[in-house]
C-alpha cells in the first residue's frame, strides 16, 4: 500500500510539487519509496541489507549530506550518495533557491520519519525525537520572510542565525535515528550491515 504526503512549492512563478512516497506489502514489511522534488530524486533502501543487499538511500546519509553542504555554506550545488541525488537550487541557482531546495529534501526526510512512526513496528521515542527536530527545522525557514539575510546574518545579536539553528537540529535528529540503529543493533533483531559487521540495518533504510 503506497503511504503518499504532497507539499507544493511556488518557485519562478510556478508550482513545483515534491511527492514522497513509501510501500509496504501485505506483512507490513517496508518495500521501497521515492522522494522527488525540485532539484533531487531519493529513492530510499528497499529492504534489510541482509537480504536486499544495497539499493537506495539511507536517511542518516541524506541528512548528511545536508549538514555537509550547510557547513560548506553552498559553494557545492551538488551532493550525492547512494540512491539519492541533490542538486540545490533546481531550476532557481540563486541563493535562495537552493535553501528552498533545502527545505523541500528535510520535508522529505521528515516525512520518511512518519512514515516509520506510522508503522508500528518502525514506532520509537526516537523517531518522535527526530521528527521534533525536523519539524523545528521546517517551521523555522518556512517562516522567515528574508530567508537569505537571516540564514547569514541572523536577527539579533547574540542569537543563532537561521543557518546554525537549522544545523543543529539536523544533527540532533540524525543523532536520535543513530541511537535508534545502535539500540536495534544491540538487540540483534536485523540484518548485518555491509560495511560494519557490528552495526545491525534497519529496514526502509534509517541505517548510515
Amino acid at each position: 500500500m503506497p503511504w503518499c504526503p504532497t507539499t507544493k512549492l511556488k518557485l519562478l512563478g510556478c508550482i513545483v510539487q515534491s511527492i514522497n512516497k513509501n510501500w509496504t506489502d501485505e506483512n507490513g514489511n517496508h518495500i521501497g519509496g521515492q522522494s522527488i522534488g525540485d532539484g533531487f530524486t531519493i529513492v530510499w533502501q528497499r529492504g534489510p541489507l541482509n537480504e536486499s543487499g544495497r539499493n537506495g538511500a539511507f536517511l542518516i546519509e541524506v541528512l548528511c549530506g545536508c549538514i555537509d553542504w550547510i557547513r560548506l555554506l553552498g559553494p557545492c550545488n551538488v551532493i550525492s550518495g547512494v540512491g539519492f541525488t541533490i542538486g540545490f537550487g533546481g531550476c532557481n541557482s540563486a541563493f535562495e533557491g537552493r535553501l528552498k531546495t533545502l527545505i523541500e529534501v528535510l520535508e522529505a526526510c521528515l516525512s520518511q520519519v512518519l512514515y516509520y512512526e506510522s508503522q508500528i513496528r518502525f514506532a520509537c521515542e526516537e523517531n518522535a525525537q527526530a521528527e521534533s527536530f525536523l519539524r523545528r527545522c521546517v517551521w523555522a525557514m518556512k517562516k522567515t520572510r528574508h530567508l537569505e539575510e537571516e540564514w547569514i546574518y541572523g536577527t539579533l545579536v547574540g542569537v543563532p542565525t537561521l543557518r546554525e539553528s537549522v544545523l543543529e537540529n539536523i544533527t540532533s535528529a540524525k543523532k536520535c535515528l543513530e541511537s535508534r540503529r545502535d539500540r536495534r543493533a544491540d538487540l540483534g533483531t536485523l540484518g548485518t550491515h555491509i560495511s560494519d559487521s557490528k552495526i545491525l540495518s534497519t529496514n526502509g533504510g534509517i541505517s548510515s
